[in-house]
């Protein structure tokens, strides 16, 4: 089960926003990609400049993320969302997650199911 699309943003404001650090190059580019290792990192594909962002995620960087609007979405045991405009992080404790995806601009989230013990049948 998704979430509703997210309302388009213009690269231009994620790159611009106070927390990214050198991203003044890569406002040119006509492809960026994404990276996260314990902090975002956007790539220009085109002159392989990099900036980075000031917020650190609280994550050991190893969980699948996705990017969705202005969102970094990352799944490292619970969700997690950063937003890249304003830097603010939103933890959401109670999601067990395993993974998170894109599909037709949603956000999917794959959740660990609970195991039912024999005890309890």
């Amino acid at each position: 089960m998704g979430q509703a699309p997210q309302p388009a943003v213009r690269l231009h404001d994620v790159l611009s926003s106070d927390y990214a650090n050198n991203c003044e190059e890569l406002l040119n580019e006509e492809n960026v990609c994404l990276l996260y290792d314990g902090n975002p990192v956007v790539l220009g594909m085109n002159t392989k400049k990099i900036c980075t962002y000031d917020q650190v995620l609280l994550s050991s960087g190893m969980g699948q993320n996705v990017w969705l609007g202005h969102y970094l979405y990352v799944c490292d045991h619970t969700l997690v969302r950063m937003n890249l405009l304003d830097g603010t992080i939103d933890i959401a404790p109670d999601v067990i997650c395993k993974g998170v995806y894109t599909q037709d601009g949603k956000l999917l989230v794959d959740q660990y199911l609970e195991e039912v013990s024999s005890d309890s049948k």
